[in-house]
């Protein structure tokens, strides 16, 4: 009696199997009694062979890292409270007061200065015996709205160098085709660009208006044909 038993459990298990019953949860599949498990199945208890369920893909998968925005730029000059000023005076740029420890609590920290309310900065450290003077020449690029950089323009020549080291000018503008720019770099060679993206109000505001000849460092054509291949869509 007990053996008929035990078979017609085993019957029953086998005809429910998949289905949600015999203690089978749902999304489970259990395998005959007697067969061999498929690749990845489980067997939880005598007789019963599962596939666990997959855990969401939210769940088993990390996101990307991702770098996140620019925060500062190590800067090296030979007496850092004079480039400030300098700063200060040619570029807009201002101590950023919660960082004021590395600048005043140790020896050889820096002086982080910003021209966009801290959310940017250069990083001011002072050369040293230790730390020779370096040249930032690679070249660190800054942005603003057509009104500044035309206000720039036309502050030129205002002691601010090329980074050839003479004065730069208003005619010094480089035409990008996408953005226009000045290139320029502080009195100890560290090198600039300051550029805008407002790309047609500054050609008819201030290139056109003031009779600027800007220089080039690629055929004006260029841009037209890479538009007319590919359909690129005309910047603003």
């Amino acid at each position: 009696m007990a053996h008929l038993r035990s078979r017609l459990l085993q019957l029953y298990h086998s005809a429910t199997a998949g289905h949600g019953l015999a203690g089978v949860r749902p999304g489970e599949r259990t395998a005959g009694v007697g067969a061999a498990p498929p690749t990845g199945w489980v067997r939880p208890r005598p007789n019963k062979w599962v596939r666990p369920r997959p855990y969401p893909r939210a769940m088993t998968e990390r996101p990307p890292f991702r770098m996140g925005r620019l925060d500062h730029v190590h800067v090296r000059v030979p007496d850092r409270a004079e480039a400030a000023r300098w700063y200060a005076e040619h570029l807009g740029f201002e101590p950023v007061e919660e960082h004021t420890f590395w600048a005043e609590g140790f020896a050889g920290g820096p002086l982080q200065i910003s021209a966009d309310g801290g959310r940017t900065t250069l990083a001011l450290f002072e050369a040293s015996e230790g730390h020779p003077m370096v040249r930032q020449e690679t070249g660190v690029a800054f942005c603003v709205d057509a009104d500044a950089f035309m206000a720039f323009a036309r502050s030129l020549p205002n002691g601010i160098p090329t980074v050839d080291g003479t004065p730069l000018q208003r005619d010094d503008l480089v035409d990008f085709d996408l953005c226009w720019a000045y290139e320029l770099a502080d009195p100890w060679g560290n090198r600039y660009e300051l550029n805008t993206y407002e790309y047609e109000r500054v050609r008819s505001q201030l290139v056109e208006a003031d009779g600027i000849m800007p220089r080039r460092f690629w055929p004006s054509e260029l841009l037209a044909e890479y538009r007319d291949r590919d359909g690129a869509a005309p910047s603003g």
